[in-house]
């Protein structure tokens, strides 16, 4: 929908190619600038649409730039026009001569290499400008928390005779030449050509990945045990991504497998806020950035820069959005931010980072995973925030403390009250436990959790968290460590 003063320029693609054939703009919806073209259709696209209607489809509808003044449609129009003729589109706006056609073809591409630098810098100047209040969040973490715990002792894990044989028969497969040849599937009910070679891989790569998924599964049940699908497939792609490289020796895949879980649980929120910063995690700037601590160092020089590697499917772990495009309040990468800032609360968080860590605050004082200085924190950035409502309505009203407990409690109890579920679910919201001095998340369950054990762990190395009563420093940072430690027992199968 579009407001009378601004527009949208559109692209109707082509549903058999995915081919943009025609860019236009509107001031209505795109559905009834569609309805128009189908009613009254220039002769080229009554061609097309002719076409697609003998196949039963109708053409797709794509925003290109939304939100356009309206004095700058025309003009707007009139770049991305230019823009697919130069990427080689065969647009269906373009005028039928020719001749014509071929010299607005050329000057268009012109026009479009010509202000490429411009947009270039323009672009490098934006992503600057977004990369800077994260940058200087990252590098006040990385100051205050002596970045990932180390991997320690982890042994090479051996591949597994069923990933051994799926290798070799995806090598197989691989060096068979491709000789254009096709065959004709069904998919979503009509018949398509694909090219043979391109099945043979795909046929060969299933395998694979199952074969992976197995194999992880027995090596690193106590993590995935702990942890839902998203970490699971981060954890397996990043393994058969690495596998399928041909530049990966049989002797470095075994350590490579070994390091990839240290690696997504440990390093990934700092790699995650690393490139929110605006640094490439694949590079030796990251390396020498995320720790000073050779081993880790050495490490990720193996994972990242050597061989050929595949980069480690980091952000899938931190990604703002869940598989259902949910927002993500409680993301690791934020918990360094959150912990940097709670810890150390020399300098005001940026103003650009503010409203996702007050949202990662605000989700784990749901879930009573809070510190005082966590909580402090909170109330620094949303100074109206109530941590424990149920005694905050005790004196606002006048009320003797606990009055508002004690009443859900007796709900709670009434032999005629049955919704007790509702009442456990208020109670929780208005009085959580009070802050804790130390996070503890080895019992609790979900893709973020180990690194958060991580970090927490890393803040009680360094000295910025205590430890559990009772509890060595050491311990805790072992238990943590144990997380991506395989069990070699049930590895070889």
């Amino acid at each position: 929908m579009t407001s009378q003063d601004t527009g949208t320029v559109y692209a109707l693609v082509d549903p058999r190619t995915e081919a943009v054939r025609y860019v236009g703009q509107t001031r209505t919806t795109i559905s009834t600038r569609l309805s128009g073209h189908r009613s009254q259709p220039s002769p080229s696209l009554k061609e097309w649409f002719d076409d697609l209607d003998a196949a039963g489809l109708t053409p797709g509808a794509s925003v290109l730039v939304a939100n356009v003044p309206e004095d700058r449609l025309l003009e707007t129009e009139k770049s991305e026009i230019a823009r697919l003729l130069a990427a080689g589109a065969d647009l269906l706006n373009v005028d039928s001569n020719p001749v014509r056609q071929r010299l607005l073809a050329e000057q268009a591409a012109q026009k479009w290499r010509e202000e490429e630098p411009a947009r270039q810098e323009a672009e490098r100047i934006r992503r600057e400008a977004a990369n800077a209040p994260w940058r200087e969040s990252a590098e006040y973490a990385r100051v205050f928390i002596g970045g990932p715990l180390a991997p320690g002792d982890i042994p090479p894990v051996p591949l597994g005779a069923e990933i051994i044989a799926s290798l070799a028969r995806l090598r197989a497969a691989e060096s068979e030449p491709d000789d254009g040849a096709e065959d004709v599937v069904i998919r979503r009910g009509r018949p398509v050509l694909i090219n043979r070679r391109d099945m043979l891989l795909n046929s060969a790569s299933m395998p694979l990945s199952r074969a992976v998924d197995a194999h992880a599964k027995s090596v690193w049940g106590r993590v995935l045990g702990n942890t839902r699908d998203e970490f699971v497939y981060a954890l397996t792609g990043s393994i058969t991504d690495a596998l399928r490289s041909p530049e990966l020796s049989a002797e470095d895949a075994q350590r490579y497998i070994s390091l990839v879980p240290w690696a997504l649980i440990a390093v990934g929120p700092w790699a995650t806020l690393a490139e929110r910063g605006g640094i490439t995690i694949r590079s030796d700037e990251f390396v020498n950035w995320v720790s000073n601590d050779p081993a880790i160092r050495e490490a990720l020089r193996f994972l990242l820069l050597e061989n050929g590697h595949c980069p480690i499917q980091f952000t899938r772990l931190d990604a703002p959005t869940d598989a259902r495009g949910r927002p993500v309040p409680s993301r690791p990468s934020l918990l360094l931010v959150a912990m940097a800032y709670a810890y150390q609360p020399a300098v005001d968080l940026p103003d650009a980072v503010r409203a996702e860590t007050l949202g990662l605050l605000r989700a784990l004082a749901k879930d009573s995973q809070v510190t005082p200085p966590m909580l402090r924190l909170l109330h620094r950035l949303d100074p109206s925030y109530v941590y424990d409502i149920a005694s905050d309505i005790d004196t606002g009203t006048g009320l003797p403390e606990g009055t508002v407990q004690r009443v859900l409690s007796a709900i709670r109890s009434h032999p005629e009250f049955r919704q007790v579920g509702l009442i456990d679910q208020i109670q929780r919201r208005i009085a959580p436990d009070p802050p804790r001095d130390t996070l503890d998340w080895f019992d609790w369950r979900g893709d973020h959790v180990p690194s958060k054990a991580a970090i927490t762990a890393s803040l009680i190395r360094d000295g910025l968290m205590p430890p559990a009563e009772g509890e060595p420093v050491s311990q805790y940072v072992a238990e943590a460590s144990r997380l991506w430690q395989p069990s070699i027992t049930g590895s070889c199968t």
